[in-house]
Protein backbone atom coordinates (compact mmCIF):
# COMPACT_ATOMS: atom_id res chain seq x y z
CA UNK A 1 0.00 0.00 0.00
CA UNK A 2 1.17 3.05 -0.52
CA UNK A 3 0.66 7.13 0.79
CA UNK A 4 2.06 10.08 0.00
CA UNK A 5 2.30 13.40 1.76
CA UNK A 6 2.62 16.62 1.02
CA UNK A 7 3.52 19.69 3.57
CA UNK A 8 4.44 23.51 2.65
CA UNK A 9 6.11 25.56 5.03
CA UNK A 10 6.01 29.22 5.25
CA UNK A 11 10.27 28.83 5.89
CA UNK A 12 12.91 29.15 3.16
CA UNK A 13 14.59 25.43 2.81
CA UNK A 14 17.92 26.10 4.58
CA UNK A 15 15.80 26.71 7.81
CA UNK A 16 13.87 23.75 7.59
CA UNK A 17 16.63 21.42 7.16
CA UNK A 18 18.80 22.91 9.49
CA UNK A 19 15.70 22.10 11.87
CA UNK A 20 15.39 18.83 10.78
CA UNK A 21 19.09 18.42 11.67
CA UNK A 22 18.63 19.40 15.22
CA UNK A 23 18.78 16.74 17.64
CA UNK A 24 16.84 18.39 20.35
CA UNK A 25 13.98 19.29 18.14
CA UNK A 26 14.16 15.39 16.75
CA UNK A 27 13.72 14.28 20.16
CA UNK A 28 10.76 17.08 20.72
CA UNK A 29 8.72 15.86 17.52
CA UNK A 30 8.87 12.29 18.80
CA UNK A 31 7.70 13.11 22.10
CA UNK A 32 5.04 15.08 20.18
CA UNK A 33 4.26 11.58 18.43
CA UNK A 34 3.46 10.25 21.22
CA UNK A 35 6.78 7.89 21.32
CA UNK A 36 8.27 5.98 24.45
CA UNK A 37 11.72 4.79 24.74
CA UNK A 38 12.97 6.34 22.45
CA UNK A 39 16.69 5.75 21.84
CA UNK A 40 18.85 7.78 19.28
CA UNK A 41 20.99 5.10 18.09
CA UNK A 42 23.20 7.58 15.79
CA UNK A 43 22.44 10.68 14.61
CA UNK A 44 24.77 13.45 12.29
CA UNK A 45 23.96 16.18 10.54
CA UNK A 46 25.77 19.17 8.35
CA UNK A 47 24.20 21.32 6.25
CA UNK A 48 24.21 19.18 3.26
CA UNK A 49 23.58 15.98 5.34
CA UNK A 50 21.65 13.99 8.16
CA UNK A 51 21.54 10.48 8.86
CA UNK A 52 19.49 9.13 11.74
CA UNK A 53 18.87 5.44 13.05
CA UNK A 54 15.77 5.52 16.05
CA UNK A 55 14.58 3.24 18.04
CA UNK A 56 11.59 3.79 19.86
CA UNK A 57 8.13 2.58 21.05
CA UNK A 58 5.01 4.01 18.94
CA UNK A 59 1.06 3.01 20.01
CA UNK A 60 -1.47 1.43 17.37
CA UNK A 61 -5.02 0.49 18.21
CA UNK A 62 -5.30 -2.35 15.90
CA UNK A 63 -8.59 -3.94 14.81
CA UNK A 64 -9.61 -7.22 16.53
CA UNK A 65 -8.20 -9.25 13.59
CA UNK A 66 -5.06 -7.85 13.78
CA UNK A 67 -4.24 -7.41 17.14
CA UNK A 68 -2.31 -11.32 16.70
CA UNK A 69 0.43 -9.21 14.68
CA UNK A 70 -0.02 -6.07 16.71
CA UNK A 71 0.06 -5.04 20.06
CA UNK A 72 -1.14 -1.89 22.17
CA UNK A 73 2.64 -0.73 21.89
CA UNK A 74 5.19 -1.67 19.07
CA UNK A 75 9.10 -1.11 18.69
CA UNK A 76 9.87 0.95 15.49
CA UNK A 77 13.61 1.31 14.00
CA UNK A 78 13.68 3.62 11.72
CA UNK A 79 16.79 4.70 9.69
CA UNK A 80 16.60 7.43 7.44
CA UNK A 81 19.22 9.93 5.04
CA UNK A 82 19.21 12.93 3.66
CA UNK A 83 21.47 14.90 1.20
CA UNK A 84 21.22 17.61 -0.68
CA UNK A 85 21.59 21.79 -0.89
CA UNK A 86 19.33 24.75 -0.51
CA UNK A 87 19.90 25.29 -4.15
CA UNK A 88 19.34 21.91 -5.65
CA UNK A 89 16.71 20.53 -3.09
CA UNK A 90 17.24 17.84 -0.60
CA UNK A 91 15.75 13.97 -0.64
CA UNK A 92 16.53 10.70 1.23
CA UNK A 93 15.26 7.69 1.82
CA UNK A 94 13.96 5.68 4.49
CA UNK A 95 13.11 2.80 6.46
CA UNK A 96 11.13 1.67 8.95
CA UNK A 97 11.34 -2.27 10.81
CA UNK A 98 8.47 -3.07 13.03
CA UNK A 99 9.93 -5.02 15.62
CA UNK A 100 7.82 -8.52 15.16
CA UNK A 101 4.98 -7.52 12.60
CA UNK A 102 5.37 -8.99 9.58
CA UNK A 103 5.28 -5.60 7.53
CA UNK A 104 8.06 -3.98 5.94
CA UNK A 105 7.76 0.25 5.56
CA UNK A 106 9.95 2.08 2.77
CA UNK A 107 10.14 5.77 1.11
CA UNK A 108 11.67 8.46 0.43
CA UNK A 109 11.21 12.06 1.08
CA UNK A 110 12.54 15.55 -1.05
CA UNK A 111 12.60 19.30 0.52
CA UNK A 112 12.12 21.89 -2.52
CA UNK A 113 12.68 25.79 -2.48
CA UNK A 114 9.21 27.59 -3.36
CA UNK A 115 10.14 30.67 -3.68
CA UNK A 116 11.00 31.96 0.55
CA UNK A 117 8.62 28.28 1.09
CA UNK A 118 9.65 24.90 1.25
CA UNK A 119 7.84 22.16 -0.15
CA UNK A 120 8.16 18.61 1.44
CA UNK A 121 6.78 15.28 -0.10
CA UNK A 122 6.53 11.87 1.32
CA UNK A 123 6.18 8.38 -0.21
CA UNK A 124 6.15 5.41 1.89
CA UNK A 125 5.33 1.86 0.73
CA UNK A 126 4.22 -0.92 3.60
CA UNK A 127 4.10 -4.26 2.41
CA UNK A 128 3.66 -7.95 4.07
CA UNK A 129 3.90 -11.02 2.57
CA UNK A 130 2.00 -13.20 5.41
CA UNK A 131 -0.61 -15.04 3.40
CA UNK A 132 -4.85 -13.95 4.14
CA UNK A 133 -4.36 -11.02 6.44
CA UNK A 134 -1.10 -9.65 4.64
CA UNK A 135 -3.26 -6.69 2.56
CA UNK A 136 -5.06 -5.83 6.11
CA UNK A 137 -1.65 -5.20 7.94
CA UNK A 138 -0.08 -3.30 4.87
CA UNK A 139 -2.98 -0.99 4.56
CA UNK A 140 -3.49 -0.73 8.84
CA UNK A 141 0.05 -0.04 8.79
CA UNK A 142 0.33 2.35 5.88
CA UNK A 143 -3.18 4.14 7.52
CA UNK A 144 -1.15 4.73 10.88
CA UNK A 145 1.85 6.11 8.87
CA UNK A 146 0.41 8.78 6.73
CA UNK A 147 -1.23 9.42 10.49
CA UNK A 148 1.90 9.79 12.00
CA UNK A 149 3.21 11.65 8.84
CA UNK A 150 0.38 14.20 9.01
CA UNK A 151 0.94 14.76 13.23
CA UNK A 152 5.09 15.30 12.26
CA UNK A 153 4.04 17.73 9.60
CA UNK A 154 2.29 19.39 11.75
CA UNK A 155 4.72 19.47 14.47
CA UNK A 156 7.33 21.24 12.31
CA UNK A 157 4.88 23.26 10.68
CA UNK A 158 4.41 24.60 14.40
CA UNK A 159 8.19 24.16 15.55
CA UNK A 160 9.42 26.14 12.62
CA UNK A 161 7.37 29.41 13.64
CA UNK A 162 9.90 29.66 16.46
Amino acid sequence: MKVQVEQRFSQPIDKVFAAFGDRARLEEKLRFLGSRNVQIKSFESSPSHIVAHIVREVPAEAPAMLKKFIAEWNTTEQKEEWKGSPEAGYSGTFSVNLVGIPVTISGRFSLKAAGNETLQLVELEADSRVPLVGKKLAEFTAGKSKEALLAEMAFWADNLKK
